[in-house]
């Protein structure tokens, strides 16, 4: 587990991302979806657009179908889901 958390600081300082763009790179490829880092630079741009999803219901709605769009081609119907979950899960600054 150290090694990983070694290796993630590594590469977060290598790419240049910020905290949350690279959270939400790492999510992805574990996942192993294909293009992570454009993935997450253009999801980053979405959470940007959605600053209040946690207290307004409506941005959260369209925070997700933005979200479920950009996914489902990379991953399918199945992960759709719950990968956007994970999304909505990571700390951002």
């Amino acid at each position: 587990m150290i090694r990983e958390i070694v290796e993630a600081r590594r590469q977060q300082s290598e790419m240049g991302f910020d905290v949350t763009t690279f959270s939400l790179y790492w999510v992805l490829k574990q996942e192993g979806v294909a293009e992570s880092e454009s993935t997450a630079v253009t999801m980053k741009g979405i959470f940007h657009r959605f600053p209040n999803y946690r207290e307004n219901a409506a941005e959260l709605r369209q925070l997700k179908a933005e979200l479920y769009r950009m996914l489902l081609p990379l991953v399918g119907k199945d992960r759709m889901v719950p990968l956007a979950n994970a999304m909505l899960r990571v700390e951002r600054r």
